[in-house]
């Protein structure tokens, strides 16, 4: 019996993160990389030290090689956001499989015992 109460606690820890995919919000693959850039024009506020602050979104190509892709000023706080939910999905994606694959052993453990087999 205490096999069946793990594996009904495990369906009840799985389930409540299934819940939570229902509750996605847009997310995008990639890292946002933020940096400063000087222009090269001599009476530019860079030239005397204040950087042009510019960010890229960068992940991997169907290829495998990295892809860069420029994110415009006013979209860089929603970029990051997407780059935050789409972590919290692949956390919550793994952790969902992994609880799937103890029911699974455990179901097979239990299964076993029945049948007399250690």
């Amino acid at each position: 019996m205490t096999y069946e109460k793990n594996i009904k606690m495990l369906e009840r820890m799985r389930d409540a993160r299934l819940r939570k995919l229902g509750k996605v919000k847009p997310f995008i693959a990639g890292t946002l990389v933020n940096y400063e850039i000087t222009c090269g024009n001599p009476r530019c506020k860079c030239a005397k030290g204040q950087k042009h602050p510019k960010a890229h979104l960068t992940y991997k190509g169907k290829d495998r090689k990295t892809v860069s892709v420029y994110i415009p000023v006013d979209k860089r706080k929603e970029v990051a956001e997407w780059v935050r939910e789409y972590k919290r999905l692949k956390k919550l994606i793994r952790e969902i499989s992994e609880l799937q694959e103890q029911i699974l052993r455990r179901h097979v453990t239990e299964k076993r015992l029945k049948k007399g087999r250690p």
